[in-house]
């Protein structure tokens, strides 16, 4: 007799033997032998299935675990450093385009300032022409002096006589011997500030002067002083000193012989005028501030 161990503790088979000593097997049996190792077999290719199963299902659940984990990470740790990383890319976007507005800007800038640059040079040009007329009196001077000829002038030039005129006004005051040129100083008040009309040839004078003092110079910026005059004027009349006051703000100083050379600059600082003694003399004292370039030499 034969035994297979299972768990149900079952019988297989249980075969006689015959006189000869042979196994004598009759059909049933044999049948039923075939038919329980058969079902051995299933059972057995059923614990093979069995086993592979959970393989498989092992190797899929580390695959997704390391999935699982690699997700895990990225959204804990990788995204501080995915997340510093877009925002530096950002930034340097933003700085590119914060440059190149700059540089943009900086490019129109340059433009523009040619552009008045040569705006600049050509009104120059045109200021140079104006003062160089020479046929008589040039129309700028009567323009400015006696309001004539103002239309033989570019329209330019009409639209910016202030200018015109302190252009040919800011002179030099170089001198060889003295700090500054007091020579032209004194001929510039004494033929022009104190002339009635200094386009006429017969001399009238406005006023008469009495003192003149001088400060000391000043320098504002690179070639370019001030320098403190301060005059004592008696003037006998309203009239003359509107002359006066005219000759400063308005008129040039012009001279066949010299032209615009003995023109200064001037700027009242302080002028004390009883308008309702208008008839009588008065004696009148003229704060001015002068103001020239030096071309030689700069006075610290």
């Amino acid at each position: 007799m034969f035994w297979f161990g299972s768990n149900d503790s079952m019988q297989i088979a249980h075969t006689p033997l015959d006189t000869d000593g042979q196994l004598n097997v009759d059909k049933n049996s044999a049948h039923s032998s075939q038919t329980m190792a058969q079902k051995i077999l299933s059972q057995i290719g059923k614990k093979g299935d069995a086993r592979n199963v959970p393989r498989f299902q092992d190797v899929r659940y580390k695959v997704y675990s390391f999935l699982m984990f690699l997700v895990f990470w990225m959204v804990t740790f990788g995204y501080a450093g995915i997340g510093g990383w877009w925002e530096k890319a950002w930034m340097r976007v933003e700085n590119i385009s914060t440059q190149k507005q700059l540089i943009m800007k900086q490019i129109a800038d340059i433009a523009d300032t040619r552009a008045r640059y040569n705006a600049d040079i050509d009104f120059i040009k045109l200021l140079a022409w104006v003062l160089q007329q020479t046929d008589g009196i040039p129309p700028i001077v009567l323009c400015l002096n006696r309001e004539q000829s103002c239309d033989a002038l570019p329209a330019q030039i009409q639209n910016n006589l202030s200018l015109v005129r302190a252009f040919a006004q800011l002179q030099s005051l170089d001198s060889p011997k003295m700090l500054i040129d007091e020579w032209k100083i004194l001929k510039n008040i004494n033929e022009f500030l104190l002339q009635r009309d200094p386009l006429e040839r017969q001399v009238m004078y406005n006023g008469k002067m009495r003192s003149l003092s001088l400060g000391e110079p000043e320098r504002i910026e690179w070639l370019l002083y001030k320098l403190p005059v301060t005059i004592d004027i008696t003037f006998q009349s309203k009239d003359d000193v509107f002359a006066f006051l005219h000759n400063i703000e308005k008129r040039l100083h012009y001279t066949q012989e010299e032209w615009f050379q003995t023109n200064l600059i001037y700027h009242i600082k302080d002028f004390t005028y009883d308008v309702l003694n208008f008839q009588s003399p008065q004696d009148v004292r003229v704060v001015l501030e002068m103001f020239y370039y030096n071309s030689k030499r700069l006075i610290w």
